[in-house]
């Protein structure tokens, strides 16, 4: 299904509202009135769009989870040390130049964004090539649950400045979690 110009042009004017008033209130507390006047776009346009304040909530998060997992079959992924450091660097860095959606994202509901995106995550892997080295469905399911509330749990740590880190050394602490497990030691 082809969408016009003028379609994509006005949802991403209402999102991008939405994106700035839930910055000073609630989503509860955010009308219709408000996002069409900050998008510029009349009430009934937006029911032509979205059914309601958190329909655009909902796209927003679709759009975030999609995205990942554009980046994440778009870096070629596999189950080798040196891709798992590259995508997971990609991802990192879509998360950070996406910032305020991310921060809005966790903070009105970390565990739907988590359930996104993991499930996004696995219908791809099931999808895909991947399946040869999921040796048990169900472990796999579990291991990308746990996976995807650490990263996340983290990333929002971090970008709620709560961690004395840089960036790279987040992206660093996941993938030693990732690839070597959590045994944590000084290092000399």
């Amino acid at each position: 299904m082809k969408i016009d110009r003028r379609t994509i042009k006005t949802r991403h004017l209402i999102k991008r509202a939405f994106t700035d008033i839930v910055h000073e209130k609630p989503i509860n507390k955010i009308t219709v009135k408000e996002i069409a006047n900050l998008a510029g776009v009349n009430r009934s346009t937006f029911y032509q769009h979205f059914k309601d304040v958190y329909e655009v909530h909902e796209a927003i998060l679709e759009d975030f989870a999609t995205e990942f997992i554009r980046l994440f079959r778009e870096r070629g992924y596999q189950y080798h040390k040196e891709d798992t450091e590259r995508s997971l660097r990609g991802l990192i860095n879509y998360m950070q130049d996406n910032e305020k959606i991310f921060k809005i994202l966790v903070r009105h509901d970390e565990s739907v964004l988590v359930d996104k995106m993991s499930r996004k995550l696995i219908y791809y892997a099931k999808e895909s090539k991947y399946e040869g080295y999921v040796r048990n469905p169900e472990q796999f399911v579990c291991a990308v649950y746990f996976l995807m509330h650490g990263i996340i749990g983290l990333l929002k740590k971090w970008f709620d400045q709560e961690l004395d880190y840089f960036l790279a050394e987040v992206g660093n602490l996941i993938y030693t979690f990732i690839i070597n497990g959590f045994v944590l030691r000084n290092q000399h």
